[in-house]
C-alpha cells in the first residue's frame, strides 16, 4: 500500500492534483432470508437489508465519516487537491479537481476500490464526479464543521468525562463463511471492561446484535489463557451483528437510546451488543456441541469479553459495546 500511494503521489504532482483511489463499501449487515449451511441449520451468508444507508467500512481503509446529503471538503492541511473522476477508480477519466478547503455535496456512495473509499460528489459550480475520502492511514475528504455521518442531530453532541467499553474484530470467516469474531478478551490491555477504555467523547460505531435461534457452527476454540476456560471467551451469540454510523458515546445517553439507534439503522430486532451475549457449554469445541447437538438456552452459560456471530465487519476501527455488570458504559448505571 505504501509503495502504491507513493506512485500515486508522483503521478499526481505532475498533474498538480492528487490521484485519488477508489471507494467501495462493505456495509454493516442485517439479515432477511439467508441460505443454510448444510448440516447446521444456520445461514451460510448474510444479506444486507439496512433501513438506512449503511456505515461505510472498506477493507484496508479507514472507517468512513461521510454520508449522502452532507457537506464535505478536502482537508485544508493536505498538500494536494483531490482529483475528481468520471467514475470511482484511478483509471477513470479526470473531470476536474477539488482544491484544499473547497466544499462539495456528497451525492451517493461509497464504493470500495483499490483500498480507497470513494464518494460521488457535486462541486458548487455543478461539476459532479467521484473522489476518494481515505485510505488506511489518511482522510483527504472530511465533513464540514457541523456535519455528521451519524443519524443523530447535527447539534453539538454532549460531552462526558466517562470512558466506555470498546471492542474490535478478531477475525472474519475464521469459524466459517459469514461468521465474525468480535471482542477484547483476556490479555488485551487495550480494553477495560470495568471502567471503560475509550473517552465517551470519541465518535465510534455501535456494535448491534439481533438474537436468533441458530445452532453453533463447528469451530475450534481460540486459546486465550484467561482466568476463565477458553469456552468463556469463544461463546456463540446465536444471531447477527452489524455496525451503526460513528457516534460519540456521550450522545447515546442511555442503553435505550443505543438500542433505538441500532433498530433505526439496522432494522427491527437489533439492539446494542452486550459483552456477555456469547453463550457456551463446558466441553464445547471442534466436533463437540455444534449443529444438531447444540443444547437449548437453559443449558447454556453466558460467556464474556468476546463472541462469535453471523455478520461481516471489515473495519480496523473499534466500536462501542456495553456491559451489564460494570460501570464501563457512557451513561450512568441508573439510566434506562
Amino acid at each position: 500500500m505504501k509503495k502504491f500511494l507513493f506512485a500515486l503521489l508522483i503521478a499526481s504532482l505532475a498533474a498538480c492534483t492528487r490521484t485519488a483511489s477508489d471507494l467501495a463499501v462493505t456495509p454493516s449487515l442485517t439479515v432477511d432470508e439467508t441460505p443454510v449451511m448444510e448440516g447446521t441449520g444456520a445461514p451460510a451468508t448474510v444479506t444486507p437489508t439496512a433501513t438506512l444507508e449503511p456505515l461505510a467500512v472498506c477493507e484496508n481503509s479507514l472507517v468512513s465519516r461521510l454520508r449522502p446529503g452532507i457537506q464535505a471538503q478536502v482537508d485544508p492541511d493536505q498538500p494536494l487537491p483531490n482529483n475528481l473522476r468520471s467514475e470511482a477508480g484511478t483509471s477513470a477519466a479526470l473531470v476536474g479537481a477539488i482544491q484544499q478547503g473547497e466544499a462539495v455535496t456528497i451525492l451517493s456512495g461509497p464504493t470500495c476500490i483499490e483500498d480507497f473509499t470513494w464518494w460521488n460528489v457535486r462541486k458548487t459550480d455543478g461539476t459532479e464526479g467521484w473522489t476518494a475520502e481515505a485510505d488506511d492511514e489518511t482522510y483527504w475528504l472530511v465533513p464540514l464543521e457541523g456535519e455528521s455521518a451519524s443519524t443523530t442531530s447535527s447539534v453539538s453532541s454532549p460531552t462526558s468525562n466517562r470512558n466506555g467499553l470498546t471492542w474490535g474484530v478478531f477475525s472474519n470467516g475464521a469459524a466459517g463463511e459469514g461468521i465474525v469474531m468480535v471482542g477484547c478478551a483476556a490479555g488485551d490491555e487495550t480494553c477495560n471492561s470495568v471502567v471503560g477504555d475509550t473517552s465517551c467523547n470519541i465518535e465510534l460505531p455501535v456494535l448491534c446484535y439481533k438474537p436468533a435461534v441458530l445452532p453453533r457452527p463447528n469451530y475450534a476454540l481460540r486459546p486465550f489463557g484467561g482466568a476463565q476456560g477458553d469456552e468463556f471467551y469463544n461463546g456463540w451469540a446465536a444471531g447477527y451483528v452489524g455496525l451503526t454510523a460513528p457516534v460519540s458515546g456521550a450522545s447515546l445517553g442511555s442503553l435505550n437510546a443505543a438500542n433505538n439507534l441500532c433498530e433505526a439503522e439496522l432494522g427491527a430486532g437489533y439492539r446494542m451488543a452486550e459483552s456477555h451475549d456469547g453463550k457456551y457449554i463446558a466441553g464445547m469445541g471442534l466436533n463437540s456441541f455444534y449443529g444438531g447437538t447444540w443444547p437449548p438456552d437453559e443449558r447454556l452459560t453466558s460467556g464474556g469479553e468476546a463472541f462469535y456471530s453471523y455478520g461481516s465487519l471489515s473495519t480496523k476501527a473499534r466500536f462501542w459495546v456495553y456491559t451489564n455488570d460494570q460501570a464501563a458504559n457512557c451513561w450512568d448505571p441508573e439510566s434506562p
